[in-house]
């Protein structure tokens, strides 16, 4: 039984992102984000949503930088947060789509925030274990967010090409191997 200061102990140790998400199983998802045969701008990108500090317009109306939380890009009214921003927007959503039903394939209890936390785990084992999952998810979900921070539209098409390009550097590396399970999600 933990005494009272060990619980505050435990709680200060924690990120604000750990407090606002108690539930999620952030061991996995720290270990996620780090995995060997991602790139160095990746990770950055990881670590970045992982923490919620995405400049959305939810984020930057916190800190006075922007008139308003709602989102520019559908003119849904709704808050721009994060989570809108890379998954439920109009603008977005499609290829959100897309990357979910492909990661079902090998993740069967996949959620919206399952992905947006990272904390995925194959059904049944795989070479490299997780990495060919965060790695689909990982680029996607950045594909999404440069495309919205430019301010130009989510085509699938596009993301698939720049997909595709950083596809064949994986082709080329030690972690070349997890192509296999890349090019069915990209196919399919």
């Amino acid at each position: 039984v933990r005494s009272r200061r060990q619980r505050q102990m435990c709680i200060r140790d924690r990120c604000r992102t750990e407090l606002l998400s108690p539930l999620n199983n952030w061991q996995l998802s720290w270990s996620n984000s780090r995995l060997k045969g991602l790139s160095s701008e990746l990770l950055s990108f990881l670590f970045t949503m992982l923490h919620r500090t995405l400049p959305t317009r939810e984020r930057l109306h916190r800190t006075k930088q922007a008139e308003a939380a709602v989102c520019l890009h559908c003119g849904s009214g709704e808050v721009d947060s994060y989570r809108h921003a890379l998954a439920t927007c109009s603008k977005s959503e499609p290829v959100f789509i897309w990357m979910f039903e492909r990661l079902s394939l090998y993740c069967s209890d996949v959620t919206v925030d399952k992905i947006l936390h990272l904390e995925l785990t194959p059904d049944t084992p795989l070479l490299h274990g997780c990495l060919p999952l965060v790695w689909f998810a990982g680029h996607t979900l950045q594909r999404i967010w440069s495309r919205r921070k430019n301010g130009k539209q989510c085509h699938l098409y596009e993301i698939k090409s720049d997909m595709e390009a950083q596809l064949a550097i994986v082709r080329r590396s030690k972690f070349s191997d997890i192509c296999d399970i890349l090019d069915i999600f990209m196919s399919v």
